[in-house]
């Protein structure tokens, strides 16, 4: 079939691809999987925005001067103009003046479309809906349904009778119509997050330490942040979705200027060239010019280029064009990134790599991968002019890597894609990939570390095995071998057996393989325990990494179908530890707050009692309009009809810090002005009130209840609403939880002596290192003997400690985070890995508390009496200890204006003040901004591997 005109000339023929980094026409490729779109705006002599649709090989595009608008009753001009070559889709950046379309460019939305057959509906096959599309663009009107970050539901292009390049371009109205939000107004790029201004803005380092960055000297050597193994995709607002490439995971470390591009590594780009050995064109050379499109910033000569792999190996030499091409970068930088090759279909093939990194020995010619196409695709930046970056979040290192980054024949950035991972998934594999890396969008860099802040997710199941041996081959396999025999690393650091590989080779990498495990052959076997029924095998040295696909992983341990895929020389032999994965976030608890609502509609408005249905169980709900905070000037009377409304608005977001952790219950039957009482056991109920079936407790033995006896749980909506009828104002829940167990290897040998025991045991084990921060700064109206009023020079002086306390915790290599108290100070919370009991917690944080007071002795103070404290911020450690808690996360504090404990960003900590967060806002800020902790305990990290490596 005729797949249309489709001419990449007049786009070729405005343009000067040796000033602008937009990317030259290449030859036009079918893409796989759903048709892309992308909305590019563009801030040349006028502002506009740019709708391109992927259509036979090229994007369809058209010049929207107002850009699209989400009312269904406007109707925005849409001017087609030349196609462009599919790889514009991810173009940013600045086009220089002089050239045609002089200006700043970012991706502001993109995502994929669905063209509408004339009866509505959606073609099923690729090539069907290009054919349906093209029919209905000739016939001069075009219904597609978009799927982006932004411009979701049907969309409709109608030409103008009077001129064929004029169109309209109209919103459907349907459930994503949206006349009264102005779309325009999300200025950021849905691909890099930065706006026009800050794309076009020079890069500057004086507000980095305000984003969290460090000073810092140019590090030599680093040791890249890994994902872990999740268990399906998912989509999330909170995440950022990559592409996940096969290909050499590669840091590059761009030093001082004057040297060649390569520097000691060998990379080539002496006097602005490169060398041309890895053309991914299949032409000549190009030049060496800065990524950027700019000149490099201080000193002449290009900078000196280091490239390591995992293993430390040096790939500059092996890959000088990408050197050369970083050594023109006007800065001083570490990037994170991968080293792809593709093929002729553009799908990365580590097959072509493998010639370049670890040739055959006798190979003799051009090596397989020298006519692929060979980039460096980078996604994070780590340092930048003086300043490590590693401990500012992933989207802030974005939005400096966005302008630093334009596209070139050998670097370019990695798309990624906002909140809808499946989508990004999906399209992915369909692309040919093994399938996309999930990350935090406020996760810092930690490296060295395997984190549950990044998350890979494949399609196939597939990983790294040591190879410890092989098996006598027969037949035409008697002079090499019949099949590997592969090991992995457990936790506790036994090298475990795991099947035997015996698929997958060809006759050259048989030879190759036996060749190279004769030179590693050892007389004892490295397992840990011997594999019974393997006769005939030769032991070899574990420090091989093989990539081996799989269906599953048995009952046993072992894996089912293996096929041998690649040795990875490129990965040390600490990357083969067994992968157990981790649960996906479970999105967004904005799903859960449409139940919320149906459930606050049910709490009558009026009336002093009332029965509710909550779980599925029926709870009377009394006194409802007794007030429990007083009156004040900004608003009435806050009753216990408002509290339980507030809990069932918070509850999605809530219930899911309080699953699993004992909590105290902090009750006033008269409001916060009369008596209130602790509560944290089932015997501590008072008026012969029971225990409704609905809420859940723990029973401890007496041999390890430590005083606790039988503790209380708030895991659902109706324990909730069950607290609020009891006036608890306040919700204190542990650091520790009942499940699942810690994170000990021996834990099962540990409590098989005592099982009923282990649960308590289990609470022997924190999720966190916290600590409390009181300003002791009197306003003058306090009653004599009583504690500091709220008031601004004392949290001022509160959040200056609480940036010494973060920048103590990110130095040791935790991540913190921090919340009012709903008071008047602040709590941190670093998210640790469960293997330290509390003991351990508290002399640790006692430590570091001990350093800053000695770092500032006229700020902070730990000291217990009271008096001592006085014109100081104390610095509260003993809140480290089992069964002590703090405020929960969004727990109602009993201060007179109904505050709340709220956590807030780092970077917003500077301008909010305790205030901000009451009974009557927390709601709505939450269903703006959603729950800032909610992935928290993906942030854990490991303090004994962290103390061990400082």
């Amino acid at each position: 079939m005729d797949p249309g005109p489709t001419d990449l000339d007049a786009y070729r023929a405005k343009r000067d691809f040796a000033q602008t980094a937009e990317p030259a026409p290449a030859a036009k490729a079918q893409g796989r999987g759903p048709l892309r779109f992308v909305v590019q705006k563009h801030a040349a002599r006028r502002l506009h925005y740019d709708l391109r649709l992927e259509l036979d090989g090229v994007l369809k595009s058209w010049a929207v001067p107002k850009g699209p608008s989400l009312d269904p009753h406007q109707r925005r001009m849409a001017v087609q103009v030349e196609d462009h070559p599919l790889d514009y889709q991810s173009f940013e950046g600045a086009i220089p003046a002089g050239a045609y379309g002089a200006g700043v460019v970012i991706v502001w939305d993109a995502g994929t479309y669905v063209p509408l057959e004339p009866d509505g509906a959606e073609p099923r096959t690729r090539a069907r809906a290009q054919a349906c599309a093209r029919a209905a663009l000739a016939a001069g009107k075009l219904s597609l349904r978009l799927q982006g970050a932004k411009l979701r539901g049907v969309w409709t292009l109608v030409r103008s009778s009077r001129d064929d390049r004029q169109w309209l371009l109209i919103k459907r109205d349907d459930a994503e119509a949206a006349p009264g939000r102005d779309v325009l107004a999300e200025d950021r790029s849905a691909l890099s997050g930065q706006t026009i201004e800050s794309m076009g803005a020079p890069a500057g380092a004086s507000h980095l330490p305000g984003l969290g960055a460090r000073e810092a000297p140019f590090p030599t050597a680093l040791r890249p942040m890994l994902p872990s193994l999740a268990e399906r995709p998912f989509s999330d607002p909170d995440w950022r979705f990559e592409p996940k490439l096969d290909g050499i995971r590669a840091l590059a470390f761009i030093g001082s200027a004057g040297g060649s591009a390569g520097g000691s590594a060998g990379g080539s780009g002496r006097g602005g060239r490169e060398t041309g050995l890895i053309d991914g064109s299949g032409g000549s050379s190009t030049t060496g010019r800065p990524i950027n499109g700019s000149s490099p910033a201080g000193g002449s000569g290009e900078r000196a280029v280091h490239m390591r792999s995992r293993t430390g190996l040096e790939l500059g030499a092996r890959f000088p064009d990408i050197a050369g091409a970083l050594g023109g970068l006007g800065h001083q930088a570490v990037l994170d990134g991968e080293i792809v090759a593709l093929d002729g279909a553009g799908v990365p093939s580590f097959e072509l790599l493998q010639p370049l990194i670890h040739p055959r020995r006798g190979a003799t010619g051009p090596a397989a991968g020298a006519s692929a196409s060979i980039i460096y695709y980078v996604f994070d930046l780590l340092y930048l002019d003086g300043y490590d970056l590693c401990p500012m979040p992933l989207i802030e290192r974005k939005r400096l890597l966005g302008p630093l980054i334009q596209p070139t024949a050998r670097v370019r950035p990695v798309e990624w894609f906002v909140a809808d991972g499946e989508a990004a998934y999906n399209g992915a594999v369909a692309h040919g990939l093994e399938g996309v890396v999930a990350k935090l969008a406020r996760s810092p860099y930690v490296p060295g570390d395997r984190t549950k802040s990044w998350l890979k997710i494949k399609q196939t199941r597939s990983d790294e095995f040591l190879i410890c041996g092989f098996t006598r081959g027969t037949g035409h396999r008697a002079a090499t071998f019949g099949a590997l025999v592969l090991g992995v690393r457990e936790a506790d650091g036994r090298l475990t057996y795991v099947g035997n590989v015996g698929t997958g080779f060809d006759d050259t990498t048989l030879t190759d393989l036996r060749r190279i495990l004769g030179d590693r052959q050892i007389a004892m076997c490295p397992l840990a325990e011997r594999p019974p029924g393997l006769p005939g095998v030769s032991w070899v040295r574990p420090d091989l990494v093989a990539e081996v696909r799989y269906a599953e992983w048995t009952a046993e341990g072992r894996l089912r179908m293996p096929v041998f895929l690649r040795l990875r020389p490129d990965k040390p032999a600490s990357a083969a530890q067994r992968e157990r994965p981790v649960a996906a976030p479970g999105g967004t608890a904005r799903a859960s707050a449409v139940r919320s609502a149906s459930l606050l509609a049910n709490l009558p408005a009026e009336g002093a009692a009332a029965t509710i249905a909550v779980d599925g169980y029926e709870i009377p709900l009394t006194r409802l309009d007794k007030p429990l905070w007083p009156a004040h000037a900004k608003r009435a009377a806050v009753t216990k009809r408002e509290l339980i409304a507030y809990f069932l608005k918070v509850a999605p977001y809530l219930l899911p810090h309080l699953r699993g952790r004992p909590i105290t219950l902090t009750r006033y039957p008269n409001g916060i002005g009369g008596a209130s009482f602790f509560q944290k056991h089932r015997g501590q109920q008072r008026n012969g009130e029971a225990l409704p079936t609905f809420v859940r407790s723990i029973r401890l033995p007496p041999s390890r209840h430590r005083g606790d006896r039988e503790l209380l749980l708030c895991e659902n909506t109706a324990t909730l609403v069950w607290l609020g009828q009891l006036a608890n104002i306040e919700l204190h829940a542990w650091y520790s939880r009942v499940e699942p167990p810690p994170d000990v290897p021996d834990w099962p040998a540990r409590v098989a002596t005592d099982p009923a025991g282990e649960i308590a045991a289990r609470l022997d084990y924190p999720d966190f290192i916290v600590f409390d921060l009181d300003p002791y700064l009197y306003a003058g109206s306090e009653p004599i003997g009583g504690e500091p009023a709220l008031h601004a020079e004392g949290f001022a002086r509160t959040v200056e400690a609480a940036f010494w306390v973060r920048d103590a915790l990110t130095t040791l290599g935790l991540m913190p985070f921090v919340k009012t108290s709903g008071r008047t100070g602040l709590h941190v919370f670093a998210p640790i890995v469960r293997n330290l009991e509390y003991a351990a917690t508290r002399a640790l944080a006692a430590t570091l508390a001990a350093h800053l007071v000695q770092a500032h002795p006229r700020e902070l103070t730990t000291e217990w009496t009271v008096s001592q404290r006085v014109g100081k911020v104390f610095l509260d450690v003993n809140q480290n200890g089992r069964g002590k808690t703090l405020a929960a996360i969004y727990s109602p504090r009993p201060h007179a204006e109904a505050l709340v404990s709220m956590p807030v960003t780092w970077e917003a900590l500077p301008t909010i003040y305790p205030t901000d967060f009451t009974i009557d806002t927390v709601p709505d800020l939450l269903g703006r901004d959603g729950d800032l902790w909610a992935d928290i305990l993906m942030a854990q990290r490991d303090v004994r591997t962290l103390l061990a490596a400082s």
